[in-house]
C-alpha cells in the first residue's frame, strides 16, 4: 500500500511538471513568435529607413547643386556690377556724360574695400557704390 501511496505521489507529481512543462513550452512558443514578429517588423523598418535615407540623398545633391548655381549666379552678378562700375568710372574719366536714371556721373567714386576683401581692387566696393549711388541721388531728389 505504501508503494501503491508513493506510486499515486508520483504520479501527481509528474502530472504536476507535466503540466508546468507543458505552460513553460506554451510560454516558450508564444515568445518564439513575439521574436519572428519582431523581427520581420524590424526588417520592413530596415527596408524603409534605407528607402527613406535614398530619397534624403537625392535631396542633399539636389540642395547642393542648387547651392552651387546661386552661388554660380551671385559670383556673375558681382562680376556684372562690377563691370558697370568699371564702364561707369571710364565714362567718367573720359568725361562722357551717360543719362542715368538717378544721380549723376559726379557720384561715381573710387572703390572702398568691403567684406571681400579677396577680390581685386577693380570688383571692391561695387555693390556698396552703387547703393551710396542710389541714396546719394534719392537725397537730392528730395
Amino acid at each position: 500500500m505504501a508503494d501503491q501511496a508513493s506510486l499515486k505521489e508520483l504520479d501527481e507529481e509528474e502530472a504536476v511538471q507535466l503540466e508546468s512543462i507543458d505552460r513553460t513550452q506554451a510560454a516558450l512558443d508564444e515568445a518564439i513568435k513575439e521574436r519572428e514578429n519582431f523581427k520581420g517588423q524590424s526588417e520592413e523598418t530596415e527596408i524603409e529607413l534605407k528607402e527613406i535615407k535614398k530619397i534624403l540623398s537625392e535631396h542633399i545633391k539636389e540642395i547642393t547643386k542648387i547651392q552651387k548655381l546661386c552661388n554660380t549666379q551671385e559670383v556673375n552678378l558681382e562680376q556684372k556690377r562690377a563691370e558697370r562700375h568699371g564702364l561707369l568710372k571710364s565714362c567718367k574719366l573720359q568725361d562722357i556724360k551717360l543719362p542715368l536714371k538717378q544721380g549723376s556721373m559726379d557720384d561715381i567714386q573710387n572703390p572702398v574695400p568691403t567684406q571681400n576683401t579677396e577680390m581685386d581692387t577693380d570688383t571692391m566696393g561695387t555693390s556698396t557704390e552703387y547703393e551710396s549711388l542710389s541714396s546719394q541721388a534719392a537725397a537730392k531728389s528730395l
